[in-house]
């Protein structure tokens, strides 16, 4: 509950409104949650109105929360956590309720896939509790990561101009240089390079480079906080590991195009089935990037490739 109604702001008080508008006013209540600074809608609260209109009082408990699974076990064990009541039971083995704490974010990412999977009803929620203060101010960002920035470069001047912010830009496609190039600004921020591509980012390596060498150590410092492991390249279109995997994929596909390998064969359908998942779309416009940006004919995507991209298709049904 809220003191004023959440769209019209109107109102003042909704424990008294809903008092006030209904014959029998039910409340559920959790004083120990919240989902933000602003809730109202305590016990003592909520009698106060009552006894100002003359209502009758009626308190009953709840022990259970069936939205938990109907565990008493985990509401405990939550409660013990958090502080909220002293518990001897600090654990709720047994029951049947799958809690787990991820420090990777991409295994939490094929956890919620693997799981979506089963009956396509997994999802990821977030709450806050503090103002977004950095929604329509970017300086209050404490980091930033454009992983999109490849596609869509036009805010390079607004990243530059963000005095000593840690910024992270996917760079496979068109280099941090390039992109100062184009759009000209004073870089004030320390902008780095990032291999953005969700077959990369599901590794355990994760590829970055340096608009400017003598900020290494910002990133170094950033990565080390993460479970990744830090591969330093030079600020080049294509970057390290998608211009050495695109160039083999790229000879693959015109192996399968003069008829040198055949899909009927397990090792190959395995192989283009991992070029798959990667994806064509993305293999062909890093090659393309690659090949206009250095003229090298090795990057230049093969007849069948473009065929593929052009098409939008697999090379395995």
């Amino acid at each position: 509950l809220k003191l004023r109604t959440q769209y019209s702001k109107g109102g003042d008080n909704q424990i008294r409104e809903v008092i006030h508008a209904a014959k029998t006013s039910v409340f559920f209540l959790d004083e120990a949650q919240k989902v933000t600074w602003k809730d109202i809608g305590e016990q003592f609260e909520i009698e106060k109105f009552a006894k100002s209109m003359g209502a009758d009082i009626h308190c009953l408990e709840l022990k259970s929360q069936f939205r938990c699974n109907g565990s008493d076990g985990f509401i405990t064990w939550l409660d013990e956590t958090l502080g909220i009541i002293d518990d001897e039971n600090t654990s709720f083995e047994g029951v049947n309720y799958d809690f787990r704490v991820f420090s990777n974010p991409s295994k939490l990412y094929e956890e919620i896939r693997s799981k979506n999977a089963e009956a396509n009803k997994s999802r990821m929620l977030a709450g806050y509790c503090w103002d977004w203060i950095s929604k329509n101010d970017p300086k209050e960002f404490d980091i930033i990561f454009d992983l999109n920035f490849d596609d869509d470069s036009e805010n390079f001047p607004i990243y530059a101009g963000l005095r000593d912010k840690l910024i992270f830009l996917s760079a496979v496609k068109q280099s941090l240089s390039e992109s100062a190039y184009i759009y000209p600004a004073k870089v004030r921020s320390r902008i780095f390079g990032i291999n953005a591509m969700e077959h990369y980012l599901n590794t355990e390596y994760i590829e970055i480079s340096a608009f400017r060498r003598n900020e290494w150590n910002f990133a170094q410092e950033f990565i080390g906080k993460t479970n990744f492991k830090l591969i330093q390249t030079e600020d080049a279109v294509g970057m390290y590991r998608p211009s050495v995997d695109f160039l083999a994929i790229n000879e693959m596909i015109s192996l399968l195009n003069e008829n040198m390998v055949s899909l009927e064969h397990e090792y190959f359908q395995k192989e283009f089935q991992y070029i798959d998942q990667i994806g064509v779309t993305a293999i062909f416009e890093v090659l393309m990037a690659k090949y206009e940006d250095t003229k090298n004919k090795a990057y230049l995507p093969c007849a069948l490739l473009k065929r593929k991209y052009l098409r939008n298709h697999n090379f395995v049904k």
